[in-house]
């Protein structure tokens, strides 16, 4: 969607994965707001519905041990920013593969293969067990007692109020 913030309870750069106590990690959500200069002609964006040049990287000893590219779908046919969001189940490599102490970084492909493809800003939230299970009226909790679901619906909310 059209847009260049990210919530600010996600976690910005390289983020080190921390195990919690009596708690299972269900999901990684990612972040990000990338850009397209539409000056610059590229043969590979014009065929291809998503951009395939944003990689997740699991990191041990700041060495990759996988490497996901990020799954973004719809190439916007403008230079606006663009926030994607993008969430990864317990099952996927990306989830499954984290140890305590491991990094998690996002990045541009290098080399990239589609050209004008810029990557702003990215940020990275942990769901563990137990972060989406309120239930009843969270309208006046506040952010921190909210579950991960109101907390997204308020900041989608938020793009259409114009923010």
């Amino acid at each position: 969607m059209p847009g260049s913030k990210i919530p600010d309870w996600f976690s910005q750069g390289v983020v080190t994965f921390s195990e919690r106590k009596n708690c299972v990690l269900k999901s990684v959500i990612i972040g990000v707001v990338v850009s397209l200069n539409q000056q610059i002609p590229d043969e590979i964006r014009e065929e291809l519905p998503a951009i395939v040049d944003i990689q997740a990287k699991i990191l041990v000893v700041d060495r990759p041990t996988f490497i996901s590219a990020l799954n973004l779908q719809g190439v916007p046919n403008t230079n606006e920013d663009q926030f994607h969001l993008c969430q990864y189940p317990i099952g996927h490599p990306l989830v499954s593969q984290l140890k305590e102490g491991y990094k998690i970084q996002v990045t541009r492909r290098d080399p990239p293969w589609m050209t004008g493809v810029e990557l702003k800003k990215w940020a990275i939230r942990f769901v563990y067990e137990g972060d989406d299970e309120y239930e009843g009226d969270e309208e006046s909790l506040n952010e921190s007692q909210q579950s991960l679901s109101e907390k997204l619906a308020k900041f989608f909310d938020s793009f259409e109020e114009g923010d």
